[in-house]
């Protein structure tokens, strides 16, 4: 867990068809991955932290993007 915080995983997805989520599903997430539509849907949106909302935004003064591999990231961010 870099900067101290664990690790925290989608619960569904919304973007691929079945098939080719499926495989993500397996090979990252221990089959754990749901299609966000369906009966599962329900319960995986609901918010990953009690109290929190799904979606969140954080402003940070300081830090600076960088891209790798055709990845961004931003340390100051991830570590807020």
């Amino acid at each position: 867990a870099r900067c101290g915080v664990p690790p925290v995983l989608l619960r569904a997805q919304y973007r691929c068809h079945p098939l080719i989520s499926g495989i993500a599903s397996r090979l990252f997430y221990r089959g754990q991955l749901a299609d966000g539509l369906g009966a599962a849907a329900a319960q995986a949106r609901a918010p990953l932290f009690h109290g929190l909302p799904t979606i969140g935004f954080s402003q940070v003064s300081h830090g600076a993007e960088v891209e790798k591999r055709g990845s961004v990231s931003n340390r100051a961010e991830a570590c807020r």
